[in-house]
This record gives C-alpha cells, structure tokens and sequence, in this order.
C-alpha cells in the first residue's frame, strides 16, 4: 500500500510498476528506514503483488536487488542472542526474595517455573495453578499447557519436574519442585496464573498482587490476568543486578529469552538427548538445540584443542 501510494503521488505506472521506479521506491525506503530488512520486505510484498496478477516476476532484477544488497551491506550486524539464564541465578534470585514481599516472590517463582518447562514467555502466561492445569505427585510436578507456538496439531502437553534428592542436589539441596510447591500453596488457591499481574507502580503505597482473574463487567471476565513481557523483563533484569551481583549493563543483556536458552544449554551440558529436549521445549526442528544452546568459553576451546595442535 505504501509503494502504491507513494507511485499515484508521482503519476507512476503500477500495473505494472517499471523496475526504475521499483528502485526509486527501494532506494527511499533504505535511506528512511535504515535497516537491513525494511527493502526486502518491500520487496517480498511486490512479489506476491506481481505474482497475483501474473506481472513479471521483479523480486531477482538489478532494480530490486541492488537497494537491498546495500542495505544488507550497511545496516546488517552479527545477530545478538540473548544472555543465557544459568541456575546459580535462579538459586540467587529465590532466595534473595525469600523474606521479600509477595510480588516479588511470585516473580522468582515464575522464573523458576519458565526455567524447569524451558518455556517462552507466551508458555509462562499458559501455566496455572488450578486443577486440570497442575498436579502434584510423589515423584514431582506437573503443568498443563494447553497451547505451545509450534504445536500446529494442538497436542497439548504435560509438562513433568522432577522432584530431586535435596541430599545430593547442588546449591545446598535447593529444589526447584520444593519451590514451586510453596508457591502453590502461597498463591493457587484461586487456581491463577503462575505469573501474576501486579497493581502499583512502588513509588506510592508499594506494589501488590492483582487479582488472578479478570472481574465480572470486564470484557475480558474470567480470564486470567498476566503481567506484561516488558514488565517481567524489567523486574527479572532489576533481579539480576540486587541478588546476583551483575551491572545494570550485564543485566540488560538477558531479555525472557534467556530463561529458555538457558534451559536448554543445562540440558545440553549435561547430555540430555536431543529428542528429549525437543520434546521438553515443544520443538520440531533439528536446528532448534544449536540456535538455543550457548556454548560457553570452555566448550568453544574445545573445538580447537580436539584438534591436536
């Protein structure tokens, strides 16, 4: 729409459009946005345009291609993953909060929980407490999610944590079921979300839980009431900074993200296989474990020392 737009402006042909004014178009579009992607994406919608109404194909043309080359050239940069969460932070973060308010230990928890289901953010917003959503076993726990991103054939999983022996557990017997057990009782009750949405802004009367569900009148009713991403993310990343000793520029380097890539490097480390973390994850891709494991300095050493010389 905005390059038929910007075409009627000048009294441009646009059926078809003539690969000279497709390049001026492109050529602006680089020097407004500044970006690697916004030609291509420009040129991608051009495509279907063309080939809907069966118009040569421009999408390989010298008119297409040479703004997006350039904008490849001069705004591309090595993609940034995010940090991973490792499980000493998590030990940090539970303890640090454990004499704190309740919002906060509602937010350690809910990490906590996103870690041990190696879950989006869009999977932690999933995980309640009520029953159907959350049973408790001997041998552990379980959380129901009822939709994952990649489950296109709507196979909703349970997702099973293992209780572990506190005795020859690491961080002094910490346990992450343990954990969660307290906040089940703490805060499910109510059969809510693991993460809640908070009222108060802290500045005026301090921050509290907000009710797990949506009133009665809402349009919403009902449903439950999560805290944003951006929310989270800020909280988590302040977190990092009080109870595990980070900057607030180190800190600032792990996004929700991190929560699942760091799951899934502590599986990989510890030689989980690979169906297993697929699985675990919701994933189909075999390309999935290499994006999200981070290998750390000494495992990328050992890439070269395996070599002999």
């Amino acid at each position: 729409m905005k390059l038929a737009l910007w075409f009627a402006l000048r009294d441009y042909s646009l059926t078809p459009p003539g690969p000279d004014h497709v390049k001026l178009y492109l050529t602006l579009v680089v020097v407004d946005r500044r970006s690697c992607s916004a030609a291509e994406s420009a040129v991608r919608a051009l495509q279907f345009v063309c080939w809907l109404n069966h118009w040569p194909a421009l999408s390989s043309s010298p008119a297409c291609r040479l703004p997006v080359d350039a904008a490849q050239r001069a705004f591309s940069a090595p993609t940034r993953k995010s940090a991973p969460i490792q499980p000493w932070m998590l030990v940090a973060i539970v303890r640090g909060v454990a004499d704190g308010p309740e919002w906060q230990r509602m937010l350690a928890w809910a990490m906590l929980a996103c870690y041990m289901c190696v879950g989006r953010f869009s999977d932690l917003c999933r995980l309640r407490w009520g029953d159907g959503w959350f049973e408790d076993h001997a041998w552990g726990l379980r959380f129901f999610l009822n939709k994952r991103k990649t489950d296109q054939c709507y196979d909703a999983p349970w997702i099973d944590i293992a209780a572990n022996d506190p005795c020859a557990a690491d961080f002094d017997g910490f346990s992450a079921v343990t954990e969660l057990r307290k906040a089940r009782q703490a805060y499910g009750a109510a059969g809510g979300p693991v993460l809640r949405s908070l009222r108060g802004t802290g500045r005026r009367g301090g921050r509290s839980l907000a009710a797990p569900f949506f009133p009665e009148g809402h349009e919403l009713a009902g449903a439950p009431r999560y805290l944003s991403r951006a929310a989270f993310q800020t909280h988590m990343q302040d977190f990092l900074v009080r109870f595990c000793g980070l900057s607030p520029s180190d800190a600032a380097l792990y996004t929700t993200h991190g929560i699942r890539a760091g799951a899934a490097t502590s599986m990989v480390i510890h030689q989980v296989p690979a169906h297993i973390i697929k699985g675990r994850a919701g994933v189909t891709s075999d390309d999935w474990i290499g994006e999200y494991d981070r290998a750390d300095l000494q495992r990328r050493l050992g890439c070269s020392l395996a070599l002999g010389l």
